[in-house]
Order: structure tokens, then sequence, then C-alpha cells
């Protein structure tokens, strides 16, 4: 038989196994800035505001002495569709500018030029672009010419101006050459 001492006994107990707990690692105080960061530099129209925050937590993380990855991947990633945007911005600015030069200078009315047909009023503006130009016929430059005779024209009264969008409106080129013809032989002088 053998003999066990109390004092070995309570060496041997599954208390005595664990080893005594240390104090907790240091952890980073703005790692959740980081992530915060992160997602948001992900989302289009929030990434300014992820790039901001990514940054501030970059910078105060390694103050800490912390290397916050969630921050640097958030201000790269932000920084990027930071620049993303602005080229988008400039671009669709400088689509838009030129759209409304260009309603300014044709006027009131449909205008097809090229492969884009700018829809033109005095408040606002439209243009949709064709993904092929339409085809060209036989009657486009008696149709551009008579057009051009229209916006030269100088309709005073009603009736006539009804006349000329009536001929226009139903593409009628004979009509408009003679309601123009008529009215260009009532010129003064």
């Amino acid at each position: 038989m053998s003999h066990t001492d109390p004092s070995t006994a309570s060496n041997l107990s599954p208390a005595a196994a664990t080893p005594p707990v240390g104090p907790e690692a240091p952890h980073d105080p703005f790692r959740v800035f980081g992530i915060l960061g992160f997602v948001l530099s992900l989302i289009a129209i929030m990434n300014i505001a992820g790039l901001i925050i990514s940054i501030i937590a970059l910078v105060r993380s390694r103050g800490a002495g912390f290397r916050n990855r969630f921050a640097l991947a958030g201000t790269v990633i932000g920084s990027i569709g930071v620049l993303v945007t602005a080229l988008a911005g400039g671009v669709a600015f400088t689509a838009l500018v030129d759209a409304a030069q260009t309603c300014a200078r044709l006027g009131t009315g449909v205008h097809v030029m090229g492969s884009s047909t700018y829809t033109c009023t005095p408040t606002s503006f439209y243009v949709s672009v064709a993904a092929q130009p339409p085809a060209s016929s036989s009657g486009d430059e008696e149709w551009a010419s008579a057009n051009a005779l229209y916006s030269e024209a100088t309709c005073p009264t009603n009736a006539a101006r009804e006349a000329l969008y009536a001929a226009i409106s139903t593409e009628d080129i004979e009509q408009l050459c003679k309601t123009l013809s008529a009215r260009l032989w009532r010129l003064p002088g």
C-alpha cells in the first residue's frame, strides 16, 4: 500500500495546475476608430468621412505606440475613393457646364448634334446620347436648310409661328418652305 503525503496531494489538485493570471495585454484605444474609418471608406458617399476618421485613428494609434492596420487600410482606400469621386465630379461638372453653354448657344427647342439630342428650355436642359449616331437620309440636307431658315426667320404673329411649328413637327418640308417663303416676301425693305 502506498501512502500519500498530504503536502503533495494538494500540489496535484486541478486548481494548482492553472498558471497564475498576469496583467492583461495592452490594447489600442483607437482600434474601433480604425475599424469605423475602414468601413466608411468602403461606402462611396462616405469615403471622405472614412478617410478623415482613419487618419485620426492612425495618427493617435501610432502616438500610443500601436499599429492600427484597419486605420491604415481605411486611409489608403479612402484616399483612392476621394480621388475617384473628385475625378468623377470634375468630369460631371465639365459636362454640365458644356451642355448648359450649348443650350444657351442653340436656344430653346430640341436640337440634334451628332449622336446627342439637346432639349433646351429657358429654365433647364436635358441631354440624351444615342449609342450610335442616327443614320442620315436623303432629306437631311433639305431639312437642315429649312430648319436654318426657320431659326433665322422672325415670326411676329402667333399664326405664322404655329404654321412653322406644324410644318416642323410633321416634317413637311414643302409646307415649311411655302410658309417661310411667304413670310420672307413680306419682310420690309
